[in-house]
């Protein structure tokens, strides 16, 4: 008996849990830590110790887990996963993408800003 007490208090918790929503701050708001992360993820591409399409893909998964990110944000990513695929199959150079991914940033995130917050993706 306590036992089912238990777990209708666990299910109960855990489902309120699931209704609250999380106050991530927007990517104005640059955490210190979340962008060491991210510049330890590009070390460890420029290195060659992973691909530049999984430093990409790791990269926005510590973005969207610690940030808001708008619609902007969201095409800026799809397109840095997609340039970060085209250097991996060596149709660009690293230069070429970091050209791509600064003009990419600046027209999706920059002149697109303000945009609606979204905290999930299908991505």
């Amino acid at each position: 008996m306590v036992f089912k007490g238990l777990a209708a208090v666990v299910l109960a918790a855990s489902v309120l849990a699931g209704c609250v929503a999380t106050d991530r701050p927007t990517t104005d708001v640059k955490l210190d830590t979340v962008e060491a992360s991210k510049r330890d993820i590009a070390a460890l591409r420029d290195r060659g110790a992973i691909s530049f399409e999984e430093a990409a893909r790791r990269q926005f998964a510590i973005q969207r887990n610690f940030y808001a990110l708008t619609d902007g944000e969201y095409s800026f990513w799809r397109a840095s996963i997609e340039y970060a695929r085209d250097v991996d199959a060596r149709r660009i150079t690293p230069k070429r993408y970091r050209e791509l991914t600064a003009i990419a940033y600046h027209d999706y995130v920059v002149l697109k800003k303000p945009g609606k917050p979204i905290v999930y993706s299908t991505f």
